[in-house]
């Protein structure tokens, strides 16, 4: 069993019906012997006239292999959850730019509203 916070998948219990996710099939972390990084999902490649083409034909590959999850937006977050933690990253990023130096008084609006 694990202890504290260790993961189960670090040390699998012996007659554990859990499969590792390497190792269950409907994983998307799953990887069958075939895959590689040379591995042709789609014949056609992409250009400005064909993508519509050649989304339909990636997301159907992609789907194949059950790896549409990696490419595929914000895995459960609904959009208010989406929208917080966007907010957040963008309040830390506000912290590391430095305001401009202004001496015309022109950055008093924009000190105001900070």
């Amino acid at each position: 069993m694990a202890q504290g916070n260790q993961s189960t998948y670090a040390h699998p219990v012996v007659g554990s019906s859990d499969p590792l996710p390497m190792e269950d099939s409907s994983s998307p972390f799953y990887l069958h012997n075939g895959d590689h990084p040379r591995l042709i999902l789609v014949s056609h490649h992409l250009s400005g006239s064909n993508y519509n083409n050649w989304s339909r034909v990636m997301m159907m590959g992609l789907t194949t292999k059950n790896k549409v999850g990696f490419i595929d937006g914000q895995g459960a977050l609904d959009i208010n959850a989406y929208y917080t933690q966007f907010k957040i990253i963008w309040e830390e990023l506000k912290n590391f730019q430095p305001l401009p130096i202004c001496h015309c008084g022109g950055m008093q609006a924009w000190s105001d509203y900070q």
